[in-house]
């Protein structure tokens, strides 16, 4: 009777089903293209139209460190700076400075998670300042400001990308893209670093942010959606799938960070501050504070002051404007407040009594009272007036130690607990610019009539990146016309993101042709996921020419899922040298599936330790495939059962069919019958044909001839000779 096949699955498979990572961007040719990045340059903070370097930036109000409580009268003339407090070396120091020095080779993103003015940026500042000093510092102010600096192809070696407040990049109405971070960490041969900051609560938000409800995506490797204007976008998704969940971009970019957390100062850290006291009336200041439930940097930037003005304060209508203002930009709006919306929710935020009796000046004078310096604190006051002319004030801002204040004594609630009457005051005084971003905040918080109502306007107004979002927004909620109908819109405006998805549409419905023309219009357009979808669905149709050629357009422009797949292509047509390169690539640019066939790779070619680096590499980032590689190689050629076990587990976990069928030929060995059935059930049940073989060997051991001949009839009806010999033995004997 047939033994047990022990053979362990999984060194290679089949390449999985292209999906696109993308960066958008239109170059017209290299003149162009270099103009473009000079453009891109110039637009940075310069000096004589010379990007900075590292050791060259001094100023606190470019770095954007908060402002610091002054130095006391007749301090200033014993070398110390008017604007920095001397600076306490931080735990974390050594770790983020290490890891600068090891990507000053091939390039990086370095991410530090803490609260408002837990010491962030100062801490960024000064590790660049020890290790970098003579590198470029590049300062974008928004996310489309980095786009353009990798899409136009700009020398950015040796260069520091600075991304202070990161979570404005990714929330605000001009998205840095996944596939820019991506593309600027693919080229080794020239090391960028990406240095940024969050907020913890704002990281865990946008890493964890659930599904839309009653979501319908089934991609998970979603596309950029740049369009000719710029903005804040939500994404699509593979071929055939127009949406993907909200936060998908922003997910990918923080996924490819090394983070470092920045929290309150420690027993180390406040002895370190009482040593340079004695130089620096100011840390002396905050020494004197250590036990109070602040840390030294919010001490610094006067915190305690800022909040107990806020929430103990002795004006209630300045108190109302301050609430105002801090739910306002937690609904999403943009940094500059008008008058008009502070005065309009601080309504909100007053008992009916006290909007009985304000006077006609009320709002004036709560403008006033807000705008007051903290007491002891020089000119740091809650809410700052800004303008862009001299003489005409645009709005204010508020600090963002209120904004990020979440203590149970906030006078603010969180945008997913606030009422509906503050939502729509909101919508209906925000301008039709600040509406996509206050769109996407309600998005995010699960308020979807607001999401509707601000996309809207803003689509109504002509903003194509809003005209986008609405049709993710609906075609979420089953509502496919609608969808149709707002990208479409937007599509005619030149948004190449919503020609693709209207392509992708388009190929859900059984349209190929519809959809190719969508492809094709956004794929010259620049869109180069779209160049992916265009590929996959010519390569579907037979033509493998056209196919390739956009396979390779699209992997020169960034994208490491078609890097992958034009690998494979090469090395079907025997070209391994031109396979290797671009796995290896996308293998750089933190392409899994790219990991694993490099790791194969040099399996084949007897290089067992670096199938081994890389295996482990995609293992660890969640690829099941390379778990189920590691976990052979572990056991067959290491001996390592354990490592091996806890690997195909793992992979058997997250739905791997050949890491169940490894784990149940390894239970079995062992003597685990019980386990190893179980196993090959659910591997059996997945469609292995060779678990099924073997389930009817186990249970015919077991003397259950019924449950093997069930078994073997499957295995035999999907053409295993092994399982149709098998029952014609069991009906002889």
């Amino acid at each position: 009777m047939l033994a047990v096949a022990g053979v362990l699955l999984g060194l290679w498979k089949p390449l999985l089903s292209a999906r696109s990572d993308v960066l958008a961007t239109r170059i017209k040719s290299r003149a162009d293209r270099e103009s473009r990045a000079m453009d891109a340059l110039r637009a940075l903070p310069t000096r004589k139209d010379k990007v900075l370097r590292v050791e060259e930036v001094t100023s606190r109000a470019v770095l954007d460190i908060h402002k610091a409580i002054p130095l006391p009268a007749g301090a200033a003339g014993i070398g110390l700076s008017d604007e920095l407090p001397e600076y306490v070396a931080r735990d974390i120091d050594a770790d983020l400075r290490t890891y600068l020095t090891a990507r000053s080779t091939t390039g990086g993103f370095a991410l530090l998670v803490g609260p408002a003015a837990a010491g962030k940026t100062r801490t960024a500042y000064e590790a660049l300042r020890q290790v970098l000093p003579d590198w470029r510092l590049l300062m974008p102010a928004t996310g489309a400001e980095a786009n353009e600096l990798a899409a136009v192809g700009a020398d950015l070696s040796h260069s520091v990308i600075w991304l202070n407040e990161t979570q404005d990049f990714l929330t605000g109405s001009t998205p840095l893209s996944a596939a820019t971070v991506r593309r600027l960490l693919a080229d080794t041969a020239r090391p960028v670093i990406l240095l940024g900051t969050i907020w913890p609560d704002r990281y865990d938000q946008l890493r964890g942010m659930p599904d839309a409800p009653g979501s319908r995506s089934v991609g998970h490797l979603a596309a950029d959606s740049q369009s000719t204007e710029g903005g804040q976008s939500l994404v699509g998704a593979e071929a055939g799938q127009p949406s993907e969940s909200p936060g998908h971009n922003a997910r990918d970019v923080l996924n490819q960070a090394r983070p470092f957390a920045v929290s309150g100062f420690s027993g180390a850290e406040w002895e370190r501050t009482a040593e340079l006291a004695r130089r620096d009336p100011r840390l002396a200041l905050a020494a004197a504070h250590r036990e109070s439930r602040m840390g030294m940097t919010q001490i610094l930037s006067a915190a305690p002051e800022l909040i107990h003005r806020w929430e103990q304060a002795d004006n209630p209508y300045g108190k109302a404007v301050l609430t105002a203002a801090v739910t306002a930009r937690r609904c999403g709006h943009p940094d500059t407040l008008p008058n008009s919306v502070l005065q309009a929710l601080a309504s909100h935020f007053l008992t009916g009594t006290q909007r009985a009796t304000a006077t006609a000046t009320w709002f004036d004078d709560a403008l006033e009272w807000a705008c007051r310096p903290v007491h002891h604190a020089g000119d740091i006051a809650p809410l700052l007036p800004h303008a862009k002319i001299i003489g005409h004030i645009d709005g204010y801002r508020v600090t963002d130690i209120l904004t990020h204040h979440l203590a149970p004594t906030s006078p603010a609630q969180p945008p997913d607990r606030l009422s509906h009457d503050v939502w729509d005051t909101l919508m209906a005084t925000v301008t039709e610019d600040a509406c996509n971003s206050v769109g996407y905040a309600a998005y995010v918080n699960n308020q979807l009539p607001q999401a509707t109502a601000a996309w809207t306007r803003a689509g109504e107004a002509g903003h194509t990146e809003a005209m986008f979002n609405l049709g993710v927004l609906l075609f979420d909620q089953g509502d496919n016309d609608g969808a149709r109908i707002w990208w479409a819109r937007a599509a005619e405006q030149g948004h190449t993101g919503s020609m693709r998805a209207v392509g992708a549409l388009l190929h859900r419905q059984g349209d190929t042709d519809g959809a190719r023309t969508w492809y094709t219009r956004a794929a010259e357009g620049g869109h180069i996921e779209s160049m992916g979808a265009l590929a996959l669905l010519l390569s579907d149709q037979g033509d493998t020419d056209g196919a390739r050629t956009w396979y390779t357009r699209a992997a020169e422009g960034g994208n490491t899922v078609a890097m992958t797949v034009l690998a494979v292509l090469l090395k079907e047509q025997g070209d391994t040298d031109g396979a290797h390169t671009w796995w290896t690539r996308a293998a750089e640019g933190g392409n899994t599936l790219a990991m694993t066939y490099v790791g194969l790779q040099q399996h084949d070619l007897g290089d067992t330790d670096g199938a081994r680096t890389w295996w482990t590499q995609a293992a660890n980032a969640g690829h099941a495939d390379a778990m189920v590689k590691l976990g052979a190689l572990l056991r067959r050629e290491e001996g390592d059962t354990d490592g091996a076990r806890s690997w195909w587990t793992q992979a058997a976990n997250a739905g791997d069919i050949d890491a169940m069928f490894n784990l149940a030929v390894l239970q079995y060995e062992q003597g685990d019958t019980d386990s190893a059935r179980t196993w090959w059930t659910h591997a059996a049940e997945g469609g292995n044909t060779l678990a099924m073989v073997n389930l009817g060997v186990l249970q015919y051991e077991q003397g259950d001839a019924d449950g093997a001949r069930t078994w073997w009839t499957r295995a035999a009806e999907r053409g295993d000779a092994t399982a149709a010999s098998s029952l014609a033995q069991l009906r002889e004997g």
